[in-house]
């Protein structure tokens, strides 16, 4: 039976840690061995053991695994690595990531151990060749499986790649529309700014005629006022003139009837003093007479 690996991240947990996360198939009902991560270097080989960190470290077949693998010594640098399943399952790995970076599970091929040719097989009492024949074309069926199913998988990224086109040409087409509809609608606005800074320039030319006008209205009003400045100046001057003429006149009213009152009076005094000289020389006539009559 072919056994295949989904994986899904294989990456650096910490400085010393690589952490391998993915789906056995055909791995069987039985208890898996425990793994381990085999780092090859240009003259060195590091074999890395699971660590328990993650809980059960042996996989099992359909189940989502997680392990870590722990360096025994310092790290170093590598060129392939491989995880190990007891001594049968061996699974070439790609070069891990740094940080979060999923591989989307990639499905990966789990090499076997290489079992003994047909006439050591014969020797050591192995199925005779039409056994060896079934179990080809049954990895034969198992691997045009597969080959049917990695060419469905292509012809889905194809279809999400085509519809994914789709969806982009149809959402550039999108934009474009509204790029034109935001066009159309800046350029309305422009125009109505256009037009509003015009009539609001055109208001701004009127008010300013205004200004200009009543300005000139205002010299024109002080020039005018000169004349009546000098005119009610003058007026007030003979009103205050007429005032004290006035006062003057009552004065001099005052003045003549004080003088008529005082005529009147000598007037009174000389008729009162003629009566008094009228009556001293008519007795001086008659005392006169009298002393002719005595004479």
């Amino acid at each position: 039976m072919v056994v295949t690996f989904d994986l899904e991240r294989f990456e650096w947990a910490a400085p010393d840690r690589l952490q391998l996360a993915g789906t056995f198939s055909g791995l069987g009902d039985g208890e898996a061995a425990a793994p381990a991560l085999v780092l090859h270097s240009a003259d060195r080989t590091h074999r890395l053991p699971a660590v328990e960190d993650d809980g059960s470290v042996s996989p099992a077949d359909g189940e989502p695994w997680t392990a870590t693998f722990a360096w025994q010594d310092a790290p170093e640098a590598f060129e392939t690595a491989e995880l190990e399943v007891g001594d049968d399952v061996v699974l070439q790995l790609p070069e891990p990531r740094a940080g979060k970076r999923p591989f989307g599970g990639q499905r990966l091929r789990v090499r076997q151990t290489e079992e003994p040719e047909p006439a050591e097989r014969r020797q050591n009492g192995s199925p005779p060749p039409a056994a060896e024949r079934l179990r080809l074309q049954s990895e034969l069926v198992a691997a045009q499986e597969e080959a049917r199913e990695l060419r469905a998988a292509v012809e889905r990224a194809e279809e999400e790649l085509s519809r994914a086109r789709r969806d982009l040409e149809a959402e550039r087409e999108r934009h474009a529309a509204d790029a034109e509809r935001f066009r159309a609608g800046l350029a309305s606005v422009q125009a109505s700014a256009e037009e509003a800074l015009a009539a609001d320039q055109h208001s701004a030319d009127e008010l300013r005629a205004e200004l200009d006008a009543a300005v000139a209205a205002r010299h024109e009003a002080e020039a005018a006022m000169e004349p009546m400045r000098t005119e009610l100046a003058a007026l007030e001057k003979t009103q205050e003139d007429n005032e004290r003429l006035r006062a003057e006149l009552e004065l001099a009213r005052v003045q003549a009837e004080a003088a008529r009152t005082r005529r009147a009076g000598a007037y009174s005094a000389a008729a009162d003093a003629r009566d008094q000289v009228q009556e001293l020389l008519e007795r001086i006539v008659a005392v006169r007479d009298a002393l002719d009559d005595d004479g």
